[in-house]
């Protein structure tokens, strides 16, 4: 009988590993993403936004990536956003304003919102703005949703 039942406990061991290993392989060809094959949405003013990490392909649960991209002079209206958000600035430069204060940004900044902040920003007019944009949790970038 102690045969028996080492027998099924191993059996049910190796049955459960190799089963979680096939459903990680199935989603693993998206743990790693160049932003050529990532999801793209456009706005019609010229903002472009690719999703590299997200809920939706990944099942990330604790973080949004994207890569945000802003025509010259492109703005982003006032807007709140229930989670924390962070930037970081690969190119170009504008005035981001967060609760009020009003701060120069350009490649190399990182920038920290946190959560409920009131925020918006505009981009100088000399170049495009590629920006890398995280929510920590996921959820604010249903917004782009509405774009094509």
């Amino acid at each position: 009988m102690k045969d028996l039942v080492k027998f099924l406990i191993l059996f049910i061991s190796t049955f459960l590993v190799f089963s979680a290993l096939a459903v990680a392989n199935k989603s693993s060809k998206h743990w790693v993403v160049h932003e050529s094959e990532a999801k793209t949405l456009k706005h019609p003013k010229g903002a472009m936004v690719k999703f590299l990490i997200s809920s939706k392909v990944q099942h990330a649960k604790h973080g949004f990536m994207a890569l945000l991209t802003l025509p010259p002079g492109g703005k982003v209206p006032e807007h709140r956003d229930p989670t924390e958000e962070y930037l970081y600035f690969l190119e170009g430069e504008g005035h981001i304003w967060i609760n009020d204060q009003k701060f120069l940004v350009k490649k190399g900044h990182s920038v920290y919102m946190p959560a409920n902040a009131k925020v918006k920003f505009e981009g100088a007019k000399k170049g495009p703005i590629k920006v890398l944009q995280f929510f920590a949790p996921p959820g604010p970038e249903v917004k782009y949703d509405l774009w094509k």
